[in-house]
């Protein structure tokens, strides 16, 4: 009995755990993605003028986003490919190797 309840109280802090992270998550990828799609509107909306003033600022805020959702990809897959076992872990190298 009391190695079944142990078992129930690690699958519910298990489930409370993965659903705290997959809210994180979302949040952490819809943030960059807003940005994008507002200054990609703001772009979009923009006269030949202020493309010219302000387009390379919008598209620095663009890029910077991007690559800030592709960082979040890549290390979801990192971590996916870890838990699945399909990922070699290796020791980083020092500055002496």
């Amino acid at each position: 009995f009391v190695e079944r309840r142990l078992v129930e109280d690690l699958q519910r802090q298990l489930t409370r755990s993965k659903n705290e992270y997959l809210a994180l998550i979302g949040h952490e990828l819809r943030t960059p993605l807003t940005s994008i799609s507002a200054y990609t509107e703001i772009l979009r909306e923009s006269d030949a003028e202020t493309l010219v003033s302000d387009g390379p600022r919008l598209l620095e805020v663009v890029e910077r986003n991007t690559n800030q959702l592709r960082y979040i990809i890549n290390e979801l897959l990192e971590l996916s490919a870890l838990d699945t076992g399909h990922a070699a872990v290796q020791r980083p190298h020092s500055v002496h190797e």
